[in-house]
């Protein structure tokens, strides 16, 4: 499939990696960021693949009231970069370039996407993105304007392993399914474990495996196991899929 979207700027996903290794570097030291650069490279070269998921957010399994939130956290969402403080964005920047990261966000919050931190006291454990009817780059389908996609999920180095990640989508698709949208969407390398882990642990549910890259100012995307479906407005019709979930189609 192949679509006419503008694609994220080369210079900006240059700029993200090596803002990425340059962090770990800080933390982790040089032979540490040797070693996370060749651990990049071969996820890029060989396991570039991701893993497609979505959610029936008018489903039975997901209606009712969210879910509860461990003592002392709490989940806040914010629509624009001024409802964020000082405070918050150095505790984001401490792992991304703060150059990069805010223009970066800006642009998220000027196309309307919603950001949702998991404040455990004072401290930012982690956080995840949500844009309605659309994808903030070219992606792997087509959505519908009450469908919603989940993108750019993060927790921070030293609150992980503690379910958080799990508990945001849970909480943002309890919410979403409230406010009467259609189906959340969200996807996460073939390499990334630990968030495929969480995601079985939601109601999420596998439709696809597909990998897509730039060509001539498009994006074209190839499946690994084809879905009929490939656009909105339908419930999903069950098929077998190469991964062993299931795939919708129209």
């Amino acid at each position: 499939m192949i679509q006419a979207n503008p694609p994220v700027a080369m210079s900006d996903q240059v700029g993200e990696f090596f803002s990425r290794l340059a962090s770990f570097c800080r933390r982790h030291g040089i032979i540490g960021a040797v070693e996370e650069a060749r651990v990049r490279a071969h996820r890029a070269l060989f396991q570039n693949w991701k893993i497609l998921f979505y959610c029936d957010l008018q489903g039975q399994a997901v209606c009712g009231k969210p879910p509860e939130l461990p003592s002392g956290a709490a989940i806040e969402r914010k629509s624009r970069s001024s409802e964020m403080s000082e405070k918050d964005w150095q505790a984001i920047f401490k792992i991304w370039d703060p150059r990069l990261s805010r223009r970066a966000f800006a642009q998220r919050f000027a196309r309307g996407a919603t950001m949702w931190l998991v404040r455990t006291g004072e401290e930012i454990a982690g956080y995840g993105w949500t844009l309605r009817g659309g994808t903030i780059q070219p992606d792997y389908y087509q959505l519908g304007e009450k469908d919603v996609h989940l993108f750019d999920f993060m927790v921070l180095p030293e609150f992980r392993r503690q379910g958080i990640n799990c508990m945001l989508v849970n909480h943002i698709a309890q919410a979403l399914a409230a406010e009467g949208r259609a189906r959340a969407y969200i996807e996460t390398y073939e390499w990334n474990h630990s968030m495929l882990k969480s995601l079985e642990r939601t109601n999420f549910r596998a439709c696809g495996k597909a990998h897509k890259r730039f060509l001539q100012g498009h994006t074209v995307v190839t499946w690994s196991d084809p879905p009929t479906w490939v656009g909105t407005g339908a419930p999903f019709r069950e098929r077998s899929s190469a991964i062993g979930g299931k795939c919708g189609a129209k």
